[in-house]
């Protein structure tokens, strides 16, 4: 059954990363944000009936959730957007690209299943994929922000890119306390690493 769906789940996980980010920094109508929020509902659908059907045929439930974290994660996630009421609109972007975040590890571990005897081209979308999520989450928390140096994607994937390439030209930074990782940032102590 995980042949089958590699692929397509791959695929959906990869769309779902613009989908999820688009709405914080792009400027879209109306009626594209609400297009969008559609099509995340049908993908979180898709991968909450895959994760289903494949607890219910695995012989040992709880190991194929522990070893299946990111799909678990991909479902639960959504789950949380009751709690939005009760944030405030910033930790609500931090959330959605948090969960974009894990969207795009996801698709890399399905590509990277899929393309593992073909290291260098693996290697180079990985990174690809990294500069561009990672500048776009940086854009999403920190677009609006007083001060801030990275209002547009374009300004997300410059960041990305000297960040990444170790060039660093300081001309673009991110100044809040969720985009440079700080304790005491929206983030929670659970999402933080060691």
């Amino acid at each position: 059954m995980e042949r089958w769906t590699e692929w397509p789940l791959t695929a959906l996980a990869l769309a779902l990363v613009p989908v999820l980010l688009a709405p914080h920094v792009l400027s879209l109508s109306a009626r594209t944000e609400d297009t969008l929020t559609g099509l995340d509902y049908l993908i979180w659908g898709v991968f909450a009936a895959d994760l289903a059907a494949k607890v219910a045929v695995a012989p040992q439930r709880g190991r194929y959730l522990r070893v299946h974290w990111l799909d678990v994660l991909l479902v639960a996630l959504p789950m949380l957007r009751p709690l939005r009421v009760a944030r405030s609109a910033r930790s609500a972007r931090v959330l959605r690209a948090g969960r974009s975040g894990v969207a795009a590890a996801r698709a890399l571990l399905g590509v990277r299943r899929a393309l593992a005897r073909r290291g260098v081209r693996y290697t180079a979308g990985t990174a690809a994929v990294v500069v561009v999520v990672a500048g776009a989450l940086v854009t999403a928390v920190e677009r609006g922000a007083d001060g801030a140096t990275i209002n547009g994607l374009p300004d997300g994937l410059w960041w990305a890119v000297t960040t990444v390439t170790t060039v660093g030209y300081g001309d673009a930074f991110p100044v809040t306390a969720a985009g440079r990782g700080e304790s005491g940032s929206i983030w929670s102590p659970a999402m933080r690493c060691g």
